[in-house]
């Protein structure tokens, strides 16, 4: 069910926000020695104003940014013949069309048109064959690194992974061109199934003469994986519309810290992130590792400043106690919806 591939489609949008204004400031300055995104942007520097690029650029400053594009990239058949096989979520045609969902299916056509010429004219699939070996290397790396089957079945037995809609698939996609030390966690629905996706990036900085791809980190693969198929199972039922009071009153919460720069999250993306967090300790927790729970909810609080939690992990008991009542963590959001609402009340 777990599988791992270098997908084209999002190498090609990875290039193109490289290759924008926008989306090369965005690289991580942390992990900043990575030959491979050189070699990109000097190669298609031509192309830095292709209408595929410009319209990229101006998208992400509109808030479809690299997890948007690379959900589209999933999402679309290959290119340069790319077409929607399923609705992207409606977040993101509210921003791709600047608050119109029906202007911003429209903006994705043209963008997916424009992609297909830029594909074209970049002749893409040369480079991309050409870099063969590279991926090769890549692959090689992230199948050393992989968890046991049984951590797998772990997170999907406590997200109730299947009880809402089938799984088509587990997907690991190593992207070379992403902001190093990020990873995006798109999911598809199309036909009652679902397609779970981590999109990530080089874990470490690497030099031009050496054999590693960056990649070779299987503790941060794991980590890494476990969060981003955690969206798979939460973003779609907090997604606006839904619960709007409860997260909005929650994610108030967090007013400090986002006049700081930090918790940069839209409301309903905070309360996800809290609510995946809060699984990732309890399923230490389940796995009998109770250092690790501990160092894990720690972390989250002193380091990005998830004060409130504590909570939330208690309250996630009463979802493990109660599976008959709860075959998957999105039916038991109603219910952490009440206790968002009395940690805000209590504030």
């Amino acid at each position: 069910m777990l599988q791992i591939r270098i997908d084209r489609n999002v190498e090609v949008v990875t290039c193109l926000l490289n290759l924008t204004e926008r989306g090369s400031l965005d690289w991580n300055t942390g992990i900043s020695s990575q030959p491979y995104r050189r070699e990109v942007m000097q190669h298609f520097s031509h192309l830095k104003k292709h209408p595929a690029v410009l319209l990229t650029n101006q998208l992400h400053a509109q808030g479809f940014w690299w997890d948007a594009m690379i959900e589209l990239a999933v999402t679309c058949t290959v290119f340069p013949e790319a077409a929607l096989t399923a609705d992207l979520r409606n977040s993101r045609y509210v921003n791709a069309g600047e608050g119109d969902p029906a202007k911003g299916k429209k903006t994705l056509d043209e963008l997916l048109d424009l992609i297909d010429d830029f594909y074209i004219q970049a002749e893409f699939d040369d480079f991309y064959r050409a870099h063969q070996p590279l991926y090769d290397g890549i692959i090689r790396e992230v199948e050393a690194g992989l968890p046991d089957a049984a951590w797998l079945q772990l997170v999907t037995d406590y997200y109730g992974a299947g009880s809402d809609e089938d799984i088509q698939g587990f997907y690991l996609i190593p992207s070379p061109l992403s902001i190093g030390g990020t990873s995006f966690g798109p999911e598809v629905h199309r036909a009652g199934e679902l397609e779970v996706y981590n999109v990530f990036a080089p874990f470490r900085s690497v030099d031009a003469e050496e054999a590693s791809c960056g990649f070779d980190r299987p503790e941060q693969l794991a980590k890494l994986a476990m969060h981003e198929f955690g969206h798979s199972f939460v973003n779609h039922a907090l997604e606006p519309p839904r619960h709007k009071g409860p997260i909005t009153r929650f994610a108030a919460l967090y007013a400090a810290e986002r006049a700081t720069g930090q918790m940069g999250y839209e409301d309903w993306i905070c309360v996800a992130e809290h609510i995946i967090r809060a699984c990732e300790i309890r399923i230490a927790l389940v796995a009998g590792q109770p250092e690790s729970a501990a160092r894990l909810l720690q972390h989250n609080i002193e380091q990005h400043a998830f004060h409130y939690l504590p909570a939330i992990v208690e309250a996630l008991d009463d979802y493990e106690q109660n599976r008959s009542r709860y075959p998957s963590l999105s039916a038991f959001v109603p219910t952490l919806m009440q206790t968002l609402d009395a940690i805000a009340a209590d504030q």
